[in-house]
Formats: structure tokens, C-alpha cells, sequence
């Protein structure tokens, strides 16, 4: 797992660079691997497991690890890994670089603890509980805790993804967002498991993280709620429909594809790929561009 310090939006190309670089380097140093995949930590567990089952059937060997979406790109366009996985559209600059193919959909959730009672939020008290303007849960219902605001490291896609909805922006940005800053109190971690984590082990703490990850992670008795946004539970039904705010499309970016990254691309959207996929929470997109090379 590679984790990147918060920085100023004037060091973030710099950072990227060298994350790219180390993330492709560790998860490339992990296995004798044929073809390497690195990004998003929103594919990340799912991708590991279609990877191993890709690797019993066919024997070739792969490595998977994450370092996000933007340290997914770089290290496919350095070399350093063959396909990153994302979770955000690409930009221009990108899209004239690297292929891209959807493989799935997700949602970016608001989640509690499981001793918050909260049914739901809109996006103006969401604004509130970031910013730090409401500061203690009874504010909005009868939850005796203050609020503990877990956010992300700046160079992170949930946390931009967080940032458009709701209008806040990292307080190490440039300037605020539209609707202000996220509190220089909130706690600031890398990853969607390490989000929900923290959120089930703190009474007071608010975090935004994959609708797929925290539920399964609540399932297998993770201490968290998930609540409504403007009204609409996170869902396969909400999120297929698009009625769900916050609706992520989930890709693999490349460039050249050897013959085993083909194949592996191929396999994720194939069936059995997809169905991996579906057993990981996220929806899958079986009608998208196939791969090609």
C-alpha cells in the first residue's frame, strides 16, 4: 500500500510524479509480474481478487496495488505499470494519452457510526459538518458526540469527487471551494478501507467513502451506518438508475496493452470478471468498449 502526504496544489504534480514512480515500483517488486496494475483503492480489492483468479486459470502472473487514481495514470504513462485503475473521468490531456475502458459503477456514501442514529443528510448539512460549522451531532439529531470529520489526503479521487458535489475544497488548495474549506481538524487518510475503519471505531466520526466498500465492510461487522444523500440511499438500483448524487464510473486506463494485459483487460469484462465485480458491491457495465490493442 503506498500512502501520499498532504501537500500544497503547487507541489501535487511533483508528488504524483514520485508516487507513480514508488507505487509502480513496490506493487511491480511484490510478485514476478507479467503485468502490473495499480490506482484507485475503490477497484482495488476487487481487481485483486478477479487478478487471482485470472492467475490460477491462465498462470500468468500479476501484481495489483493502489497509490490512487492520479498515481495510477502517471504510472502507466512512466511505464512503471500497464494498467491504472481509476475512479474519475480522465481529463483532456489525459484522454489524449492513455485508452480507457468502464468497467463498473459506484457511489462515493456518507457514512456514520453505527451508534449514530442520523437517517440521512442533504448537502447543505453535509457542507456544515466538513466545514466545521456544525460541530456537534445534536445539532442535527439526537446524537450526543461531537463531530469528527474524516477527510482525504489532497491528491486523492474521492476527495475531488467530494469536492464538486459539495462545494468545499481541501484547505491546502489554493483556494477555498464555492461553499469554503473542509476543517483543518479533519482527519486525513488514503484509503476507502482505512476511511471506514476510522468511522467505526470513532462514536462522533463523519467520512465519505465507496458505497461498495463500506457496505461490505458493514456486513462483515464493520460499526458503521450508511446514510441518505438528498433523500437517496445508496443502492444497486439508485446507482444503475443514476438517481443516487454522487455516481461513480469506475475504468481501466492504458496505453499499449502486451498480449497478458489484453487478455487480463478482457477477462474483467468478460462473466466471470464482471461477476467478481457484482460480488465486490460494485455494478457492472457489460455493454461498454470492448479492449482492444
Amino acid at each position: 500500500m503506498c500512502f501520499l502526504l498532504p501537500q500544497p496544489d503547487r507541489l501535487r504534480s511533483l508528488f504524483r510524479s514520485v508516487a507513480a514512480i514508488v507505487c509502480g515500483l513496490i506493487v511491480a517488486a511484490q510478485l514476478p509480474a507479467e503485468v502490473v496494475v495499480a490506482g484507485s483503492s475503490m477497484l482495488q480489492p476487487s481487481i485483486t481478487a478477479i487478478a487471482e483468479q485470472f492467475s490460477e486459470e491462465t498462470g500468468i502472473e500479476l501484481a495489483v496495488g493502489g497509490g490512487g487514481s492520479d498515481a495510477g495514470i502517471d504510472a502507466v504513462l512512466d511505464g512503471t505499470a500497464e494498467l491504472a485503475m481509476i475512479s474519475r473521468p480522465l481529463s483532456a490531456e489525459e484522454a489524449e494519452l492513455v485508452a480507457q475502458t468502464a468497467i463498473a459503477h459506484d457511489a462515493l456514501s456518507v457514512i456514520v457510526n453505527a451508534a449514530n442514529s442520523l437517517p440521512g443528510v442533504s448537502t447543505e448539512q453535509l457542507q456544515g459538518l466538513f466545514s466545521g460549522d456544525i460541530g456537534a451531532w445534536s445539532e442535527l439529531d439526537d446524537f450526543d458526540a461531537r463531530v469528527a470529520i474524516v477527510s482525504r489526503e489532497a491528491d486523492r479521487t474521492a476527495l475531488q469527487l467530494f469536492e464538486t458535489h459539495t462545494g468545499l475544497a481541501h484547505h491546502e488548495r489554493d483556494e477555498p471551494g464555492p461553499a469554503g474549506s473542509i476543517a483543518r481538524s479533519a482527519y486525513r487518510i488514503a484509503t476507502e478501507s482505512e476511511a471506514v475503519a476510522v468511522v467505526g471505531g470513532t462514536p462522533g466520526a463523519v467520512a465519505y467513502a465507496s458505497w461498495a466498500t463500506a457496505e461490505r465492510l458493514r456486513e462483515q461487522g464493520m460499526p458503521i451506518r450508511i446514510v441518505a444523500l438528498e433523500g437517496q440511499s445508496p443502492g444497486a438500483n439508485t446507482i444503475a438508475a443514476g438517481d443516487y448524487p454522487i455516481v461513480v464510473e469506475l475504468s481501466l486506463a492504458y496505453t499499449e496493452l502486451s498480449p497478458e494485459g489484453l487478455e487480463f483487460l478482457s477477462f474483467i469484462t468478460s462473466e466471470t470478471g464482471q461477476a467478481v465485480l457484482s460480488d465486490y458491491g460494485l455494478i457492472p457495465i457489460t455493454d461498454g468498449e470492448q479492449p482492444s490493442m
